[in-house]
């Protein structure tokens, strides 16, 4: 499916299959698995960043954090926090609908590591993420200037 690239983030919905990779920029993936001995690769996206974890919004949509990448001297470096919403509803053609990039290099968030400190309320239209902000100050990770919550 992705010679030589790591699996960042996966998210199973009914008989389709969402799945980002990761080398130099991040493939989305959408593959049905209605046939899980077939599995069919339906579309793919391909955008600059990954995604660490995918949480579904309604039947046409997902949330995407992760981080936003660079090239730098031929080496491919993390930069901000990235949020995403992808919209699926087309299968063959996944697109990013919205994104943003928040902090500089050294940013992180523990939904990277853990999905219970993601919430999402769609009857508020509210996602809410713990976030440490560093400025940008390339080549080291800048100063930290805000650790909290992102609403």
């Amino acid at each position: 499916l992705a010679p030589g690239e790591t699996i960042k983030a996966s998210r199973f919905i009914g008989d389709r299959l969402y799945l980002v990779t990761f080398v130099r920029v991040d493939p989305l993936f959408v593959i049905d698995l209605s046939n899980a001995s077939q599995p069919i690769v339906l579309g793919e996206l391909k955008i600059p960043g990954f995604s660490e974890y995918l949480h579904p919004v309604n039947a046409t949509h997902l949330i995407g954090v992760g981080h936003d990448t660079d090239l730098i001297h031929g080496r491919t470096v993390t930069t901000g926090v990235k949020l995403s919403l992808f919209d699926v509803g087309d299968v063959s053609q996944p697109r990013e609908a919205y994104f943003t990039v928040v902090g500089g290099r050294g940013s992180t968030s523990e939904v990277l590591d853990d999905h219970k400190a993601f919430l999402f309320d769609a009857q508020r239209q509210l996602v809410t993420l713990p976030l440490t902000y560093y400025t940008d100050m390339f080549p080291s990770y800048g100063s930290r200037t805000f650790m909290g919550a992102l609403v």
